[in-house]
């Protein structure tokens, strides 16, 4: 497959491996497939094996050969290929772990006395065959017996050290140990300080499950745990159903969760995890989003009284509720005023200005809190909503109200605006579009919900997929797969016979509504959510003696980076000295070394959380999201603060946000470890003295506007 593809050079992978070890073997597409990619070589020019690597952690998981990956799967699935010149200009553009780079030949030839190695790669062959069995350490940082003391299953299985780090290690998150550290009295005995911190972690995260355990019943011995029976609280089986990924590293699972598991908030059993996933609506709804081939009508009634449309336009007009000429309807996926993001800021924002022009705001939402399009006939399809903020205590069906809507108010100008289409029957809205004859249309694109009912373009709620063709491999490994065509043609039908002006909040969303294999019919106008207004307003700046602060703001989801931030956290080790971490949100979560700053947005703006970042005087804003962002509230709201944002290349609108404003720290997806000093002093360096504040000014008036003017 590589010697076919014209991405394989020979001449120029043959100047790599001669340069590597001055030999050049016949066969170099072989040597490629069998040695070169694992150890980082490229193929051609304009093929970085580390930067297809890097920007498809799922190939690299799986240990695919990413040349042949990319021309029989990545190419149909629009993968990019990224050159070797742009994978090295990128920020801190490291190249992945390889086992050449973790052996030094020098430092290895020193424990060898006897022998002489002509190349490193002749050393590297001793060390895999007998050296670590001696416990030669390849490498002055990665000590071949501290490897195996920290992981007892790479020990009982046989395999040596170097390997397993370098194909498995690296991906599940072990750490590799230095000899010096190794050779000390005491390390990671139960006495240590490591054991210690575990303890103290391990119990206040079940203190705050509710789950009242001595935690000195567990022997912490250098990673691994000297069992004394079983916990009633912890299920293995379920542990190891829910992570993937640690069954998959075959990790015991109490092992895991005792060392790692509890500090990125997994859950110990399927009782507490079902209590705390389903504790508040937000949750509800990120639960939703794994239920793809559930039915939009499995989802739980909201309980309001079912009246006919008729009788909600009587209600209408005997309360005179509809004061204005012009009548805007907006759909949504939920009530923006009980439920949080940036589609509700957006909605709740958007109302205010509407009210301001002298127009009656309708806000619809389905009757079911549901993140999949409804199985409902659309005469049978049933909604809530709001006029003007004030919340209509009824469900009622949607085509049924359109149609009374229409013969009451047929004077009045209507303007229809989706926000989002999920949980609704795009049928139902098609027909209340043919019945409402609106002046205007409007689509905007805060998701890729048109695409797929996974709105963040994520394969399987992990990995960017980028719209891939939904008969592709890619959608056929998803768990969104079996349902996509469906959605996507639904949803598609909708765009027929309406003239719709499409929006995006950024050039990012705009562009990739258009360059997957389910484009909108006509790229969307880009009108940004706000600006950031400086007026002359500082704060002191960054001191290269005190701590960075380093805060993550909003609902602790993974999609949003919850995990990225906390491994952040727990990662840093020794760098923990440079820093302080913070959790700006509305619970605590009770994170070891982060401390809890509550805060609530206020219903008329989000100025409250510029100003406590400012109070807290935070440094940055870790904002390390999974998918790419269309726009992001939170973003825009730290920069005004003059913060920088940690974030990485693959978050779409926040790293070029960030970037525009001078406050990008970008670090990389998910691949390595972070160079926290190089963090530290980029923060430094870039944290801004002017600050500002966020206005929100491009909804959908704004909108309005420049379709007026024919723009």
């Amino acid at each position: 497959m590589a010697g076919e593809s014209e991405y394989f050079d020979a001449g120029y992978y043959r100047k790599q491996v001669r340069a590597l070890d001055g030999k050049s073997p016949k066969n170099l597409v072989g040597h490629y497939a069998a040695v070169g990619w694992r150890l980082g070589l490229d193929p051609h020019p304009e093929f970085s094996t580390n930067g297809y690597l890097a920007d498809n952690p799922d190939v690299r998981r799986e240990g695919f050969n990413p040349l042949n990956h990319f021309e029989q799967w990545g190419r149909e699935e629009k993968r990019q290929s990224v050159s070797v010149a742009d994978y090295e200009r990128r920020t801190r553009a490291n190249k992945l772990v390889r086992r050449v780079e973790l052996f030094d030949l020098a430092y290895y030839q020193s424990q060898v006395p006897a022998e002489r190695f002509p190349d490193a790669l002749n050393a590297l062959d001793h060390y895999l065959e007998k050296g670590w069995r001696s416990g030669l350490d390849p490498h002055p940082s990665f000590s071949t017996s501290g490897y195996l003391h920290d992981n007892l299953d790479v020990a009982e299985s046989g395999n040596d050290p170097l390997t397993h780090y370098v194909r498995h290690g690296l991906a599940e998150g072990r750490a590799i140990v230095d000899p010096l550290d190794f050779a000390q009295p005491g390390y990671k005995t139960p006495d240590s300080q490591w054991a210690a911190d575990v303890r103290e972690s391990l119990g206040l995260y079940l203190e705050h499950l509710g789950i009242d355990f001595d935690v000195a019943e567990i022997d912490l011995r250098g990673g691994t745990l000297d069992l004394r029976g079983e916990y009633e609280w912890f299920d293995a089986e379920f542990y190891l159903r829910k992570y993937a990924d640690v069954a998959n590293a075959a990790i015991p699972a109490l092992t895991h969760f005792v060392v790692a598991g509890h500090r990125e908030g997994r859950f110990p059993n399927a009782a507490i995890y079902e209590e705390r996933s389903l504790k508040d609506n937000i949750q509800r709804v990120l639960l939703a989003r794994t239920s793809s081939l559930q039915s939009h009508d499995g989802a739980v009634e909201s309980g309001a009284e079912i009246r006919t449309g008729a009788e909600v336009v009587t209600e209408i007009l005997d309360r005179q509720l509809i004061a204005g000429s012009r009548v805007v309807i907006a759909f949504a996926h939920d009530d923006y005023v009980e439920h949080v993001g940036g589609i509700q800021i957006v909605s709740a924002q958007e109302e205010v200005k509407f009210r301001e022009l002298g127009d009656v705001y309708i806000s619809i939402f389905p009757n079911r809190l549901f993140l999949a399009l409804s199985s409902s006939s659309p005469r049978e399809f049933l909604v809530r909503c709001r006029i003007n903020g004030e919340l209509f205590d009824a469900a009622f069906p949607l085509v049924e109200f359109a149609a009374a809507f229409s013969q009451q108010f047929s004077e009045n100008e209507v303007v229809v605006v989706v926000h989002s289409v999920l949980g609704h029957a795009p049928e139902a809205i098609r027909e209340s579009i043919e019945v409402l004859q609106p002046s205007t249309a409007c689509w905007w694109v805060h998701d890729f919900s048109a695409h797929c009912q996974n709105y963040r373009l994520t394969r399987n709620g992990v990995n960017w997929c980028g719209d891939p063709a939904p008969e592709s491999q890619s959608c056929q490994l998803c768990a969104y797969g079996p349902v996509r065509v469906q959605h996507v043609n639904r949803i598609h039908s909708l765009f027929d016979g309406v003239d719709w002006t499409f929006a995006a909040p950024s050039a990012v969303a705009a562009d990739q509504s258009m360059s997957g294999s389910t484009p909108l019919p006509i790229r969307p106008v880009v009108i940004p959510h706000g600006v950031i207004r400086r007026e002359g307003a500082l704060r002191e700046p960054c001191s290269a003696n005190d701590k960075v602060r380093v805060a993550f703001v909003g609902h602790p989801a993974a999609i949003k980076g919850w995990n990225q931030f906390t491994a952040f956290v727990s990662d840093a080790g020794l760098n923990a000295d440079d820093f302080e971490f913070f959790h700006f949100g509305v619970e605590s979560q009770f994170v070891p070394s982060v401390t809890f700053i509550e805060l609530r947005p206020s219903p008329g703006g989000r100025s409250v959380t510029t100003e406590l970042l400012l109070e807290n005087r935070i440094d940055a804003v870790a904002n390390l999201v999974e998918g790419k962002e269309t726009f992001n509230f939170v973003t825009f709201e730290a920069m005004a603060a003059g913060c920088c944002v940690l974030t990485s290349l693959g978050s779409g609108n926040v790293v070029v946000a960030a970037e525009s404003e001078g406050l990008l720290v970008q670090v990389e997806d998910g691949v390595m470890g972070f160079d926290y000093e190089a963090i530290r002093d980029e923060i430094r360096r870039k944290r801004r003295c002017d600050i500002g504040r966020f206005h929100i000014t491009g909804l959908t008036p704004a909108l309005l506007s420049v379709v007026s003017n024919g723009a």
